[in-house]
């Protein structure tokens, strides 16, 4: 972990990189709760129930900061870990030797070379979804793409790939657990995998916002309506800033975009809500009275 020095009195006290330090207490600001870097470790404990594993004793300890090892792990925001489509726990360099190992069986060097590739391509499109939504100066955009943190840093978001059919990506919060799952199709590349992961971060930073609130009933137990909209939405924005002729669900015909470039200016907000609008009722059949809320969905929460 890269820190500077905030210095109080004559003591240098180590700053956690690109975080906000409160200047009375002299915490950084880790968007879910408080870092003291003079302690080297979060003042409250990890909120995340299922970020916690039997087999690593390391996520016991619920106030240490990226496991333990922060010159290995950088803990941002607490996300992100690569499932077992995507490699799971083996470095890139393992990988590259599972892939021409031939005392594996081709079907395991096929999955090393798939989660390497895999791993490639959501990199790059996290970068310019991340580039992008600093371009557009549009928050909700940032905070989707801020929201899958760094990689393996040992919590609650695993990201990994499928061939699924039907939609190119999608993110679930386990009903019997605290865990989110992220999937992208192994084809999805470029722009349109940028725009699906800042799509997808946007459930993640709503998911994980209701789970730090302690499971609320109020206005973060958004219903499917209210959560969709909020991501076709970002998809929007960052569709705009990386310069894509048009954008709208696969299959989607022009009355689903939610941007084109052709739009002018002055019409771009409201033809964009017209396209979500199309989204969220023809497509989905979602209404904004729908009752399926986080809280419904896993009534394993108290």
């Amino acid at each position: 972990m890269v820190t500077t020095a905030s210095v109080t009195g004559t003591t240098a006290v180590p700053r956690s990189p690109s975080k906000e330090r409160d200047a009375e207490t002299g915490l950084d600001y880790f968007g879910a709760r408080y870092f003291s870097g003079a302690q080297g470790r979060f003042t409250t404990p990890d909120p995340l129930h299922g970020s916690a594993h039997l087999d690593d004793p390391q996520t016991w300890n619920r106030y240490s900061y990226a496991a333990n090892n922060p010159l290995k792990f950088n803990d941002p925001a607490g996300l992100w870990n690569w499932d077992a489509t995507s490699g799971g726990s083996y470095t890139d360099e393992e990988l590259e030797e599972r892939k021409g190992n031939k005392g594996l069986t081709r079907r395991e060097r096929n999955e090393a070379k798939n989660a390497l590739t895999f791993r490639a391509n959501f990199r790059a499109a996290r970068d310019a979804a991340e580039a992008a939504a600093a371009a557009s100066g549009d928050v909700s955009a940032q905070r989707s793409v801020a929201a899958w943190g760094t990689e393996n840093d040992g919590n609650n978001v695993s990201v990994g790939w499928s061939n699924q059919s039907g939609s190119s990506a999608r993110v679930q919060l386990l009903g019997n657990s605290d865990n989110i799952v992220a999937s992208f199709n192994l084809n999805l590349t470029g722009n349109q995998l940028a725009v699906s992961v800042a799509h997808e971060g946007r459930h993640v930073a709503d998911a994980n916002t209701w789970l730090i609130a302690h499971f609320t009933t109020g206005a973060l137990n958004m219903n499917h309506f209210y959560r969709e909209m909020r991501a076709w939405n970002v998809s929007g924005v960052i569709a705009e800033a990386l310069g894509m002729k048009q954008f709208a669900p696969k299959g989607g015909g022009p009355e689903y975009q939610v941007w084109n470039r052709g739009w002018k200016a002055a019409d771009v907000q409201t033809l964009r809500s017209t396209g979500i609008s199309h989204i969220l009722k023809n497509l989905y059949g979602a209404s904004s009275s729908d009752t399926n809320t986080y809280r419904s969905e896993h009534p394993h929460r108290p």
